[in-house]
């Protein structure tokens, strides 16, 4: 079974505003995925028949999503909703909400589950929130959880907030644990309104030690990639693994590694199965990365058909037993 650890939901104009797109058309890694072209900045019609160029992202419902991904051969896909509504708060900016314009997070996370309960077969729904909610964001998580089927929580600190902040996060993790879900959080700088401070790895080593249950993915090979520009598989987040049973990492955007260099990409992916081979997931970030599934195919043969002339010039090679536990065998211990 091939599953995906790593994707959103189709967002379209009443989910994200102009004032969030245009500050990403402004950093660097998003025109790198471009290839340089203009974004447009009027975004009010927003559709999967009407969307702006480069990206065709818009598909609240995976319509289109779905039939890409059983092309491509992804049987399962954990989608992953997104709490960005208290991200740039702090004195000098009291623009909270720029990012999700008209809707609640709580219809932002039944919105993810509504859809995996018409698609079963397709996807595995988590929720999210912002720790800084306090009591209600953790009422809402447990009734994302218990009520509505979330299968676990994807976090992102780099809105803002610190992993270990015990007073704030802590209360959290104690409800994770006692509903026995998942987390999958966001490693890594992004520019914009997320200072890389925050997506620190390192953060998560504390966390375990206070937590050794608590089941964490690191998303995006625990942000060693340069997040997104093509850095490396190899990082801090080898060690954390290392001596963690419960933490793990995924390779989401790791294509764009390969882009840059495949025979570099597999001389890492080599060394990084060798050292903690059993925690590796295979994640795409789609649609931000694939365009609503359309690049699925071509991630996964990165990895299911690797090029042998690549191959020979790094060097290595990869069981089929290997390939088979990161693209979803290893999934189902985490």
């Amino acid at each position: 079974m091939i599953i995906d650890v790593h994707t959103h939901i189709g967002c379209s104009g009443e989910y994200l505003t102009n004032a969030w797109w245009e500050q990403q058309r402004s950093t660097k890694f998003r025109n790198i995925l471009t290839g340089g072209r203009n974004w447009t900045a009027d975004l009010s019609k927003f559709s999967p028949t009407q969307t702006p160029d480069p990206w065709d992202i818009s598909d609240p419902d995976c319509e289109i999503s779905i039939p890409n991904m059983q092309e491509a051969g992804i049987d399962k896909c954990v989608m992953l909703p997104l709490d960005f509504q208290l991200m740039g708060r702090n004195r000098y900016r009291n623009n909270a909400g720029f990012t999700v314009q008209k809707k609640s997070i709580e219809e932002l996370n039944k919105n993810v589950t509504d859809v995996a309960a018409k698609h079963p077969e397709a996807y595995i729904p988590f929720c999210t929130i912002d720790p800084r909610r306090g009591e209600e964001g953790l009422s809402l998580v447990e009734k994302a959880v218990v009520e509505w089927g979330a299968k676990g929580i994807k976090l992102h600190p780099s809105s803002g907030w610190y992993p270990q902040d015990r007073d704030l996060c802590y209360p959290l993790y104690e409800l994770i644990l006692d509903l026995d879900i998942p987390i999958l959080t966001h490693c890594g700088p992004e520019g914009g309104f997320c200072p890389a401070k925050y997506g620190d790895v390192f953060h998560w080593d504390e966390v375990l030690a206070d937590f050794p249950e608590l089941r964490i993915c690191l998303a995006h090979a625990g942000g060693s990639m340069g997040e997104f520009l093509g850095g490396s598989l190899l990082g801090p987040a080898t060690s954390i693994l290392f001596f963690y049973d419960n933490a793990f990492m995924d390779l989401s955007c790791a294509s764009l590694i390969y882009a840059s260099d495949p025979v570099r990409f597999y001389k890492e992916l080599r060394e990084l199965l060798s050292k903690i081979g059993g925690k590796v997931l295979f994640g795409t970030d789609s649609p931000w990365m694939t365009n609503r599934g359309s690049g699925w195919k071509e991630q996964l043969e990165i990895l299911r058909n690797p090029k042998p002339e690549y191959l020979e010039k790094a060097e290595v090679s990869f069981t089929k037993e290997e390939i088979d536990e990161v693209l979803g065998e290893n999934a189902r211990h985490w």
